[in-house]
């Protein structure tokens, strides 16, 4: 499979990806947040998730702690840390009304430019922010007032122009957001399949069985779905895990990363826009919901040659949540 470009937040200093995910989280939105005279300060226009025409605010804008104000009302889902979605924002500073960050993607990816998916749980460096996020729902508008101590704390930051007195003024869209793991029923496990048991946030552990590795490619569902029906050439966001039958060591999984990622569903190089055969037999034909348990022998995955921690000849396993259809 491909290995796809890093994400980073257009805020560039502001907010970072982690690389890691944060331990204890849950699917469940928890929005502690509520309005205060700060947040009901902010005003903007523009359709939400598409454009700022204008963003206003009285200053110095003060906050004592952080507070978040829907502006315009999202008929989608709520949002929680582990939520996959696509998202603008636009941030201010509150004492001196100046633009820190016009309003743009939050996720964007490094070769290309082009919006990315990105969750809460993946963005670190304010705080109040991630916590205020999880007040908004897909379609909707939110404006953020973010303290010092939810934020860069007393030390501010230089390169921003941050003061360490200043509370910071966010406005976010959330345009679109998809399921952050498998939603389809159960299905029972099959015989000579490894075993596959998931954590509170959905995060696959693989055990591999006794025996020899199969010669032939093998899948199977461990949960079915009843959404889109992926075809060949679409572009697939999906949650995995790959393992080493051999010795069940994991070499690559999307989960400790905090955020999914999209693959076309079709054999070929990276920079075919591909992935490996098996990988890809496995998307062509699931249905958005699915969540695939696939054996790749080698001559559908790297065959006799090594690809970073895979040694050649390896045969692989993925465990795939299939999240959703992006073109």
């Amino acid at each position: 499979m491909r290995t796809t470009a890093a994400l980073i937040t257009s805020a560039g200093l502001l907010l970072g990806l982690t690389a890691c995910s944060t331990p204890g989280s849950t699917v469940e939105p928890t929005c502690d947040v509520t309005s205060g005279n700060a947040s009901e300060a902010i005003a903007a226009t523009g359709a939400a998730g598409d454009s700022l025409d204008d963003l206003s605010f009285p200053t110095p804008l003060v906050a004592s702690s952080t507070q978040v104000s829907i502006l315009e009302d999202g008929a989608g889902e709520s949002v929680s840390m582990l939520t996959p979605m696509f998202a603008n924002f636009a941030v201010y500073n509150g004492r001196t009304g100046e633009v820190i960050q016009p309003y743009g993607p939050i996720g964007v990816d490094q070769s290309t430019g082009e919006p990315q998916l990105i969750t809460l749980q993946a963005l670190t460096g304010i705080a109040g922010f991630q916590e205020a996020m999880q007040c908004a729902t897909e379609g909707s508008r939110v404006a953020v007032a973010v303290p010092p101590e939810d934020a860069f704390g007393e030390t501010g930051s230089s390169q921003l122009g941050v003061g360490a007195d200043d509370t910071l003024v966010f406005v976010a869209d959330v345009i679109e957001t998809f399921p952050s793991r498998a939603t389809g029923d159960p299905r029972p496990a099959r015989a000579g399949f490894p075993s596959v048991v998931t954590d509170h946030d959905g995060v696959p552990g693989i055990t591999i069985p006794p025996s020899a590795a199969p010669d032939e490619y093998r899948e199977t569902l461990l949960r079915e779905g009843d959404g889109v029906e992926v075809s060949e050439g679409d572009t697939v966001m999906v949650h995995y895990t790959g393992v080493l039958w051999d010795s069940g060591e994991v070499f690559d999984s999307s989960w400790t990363r905090g955020t999914p990622v999209s693959f076309p569903a079709q054999e070929g190089s990276a920079e075919q826009q591909g992935v490996v055969k098996g990988f890809a037999d496995a998307l062509i034909g699931a249905q958005v919901g699915d969540q695939v348990l696939a054996v790749l022998p080698p001559d559908v995955a790297y065959g006799d040659e090594a690809s970073g921690s895979i040694p050649a000849g390896s045969t692989l396993v993925f465990v795939i949540d299939v999240l959703g259809v992006t073109d």
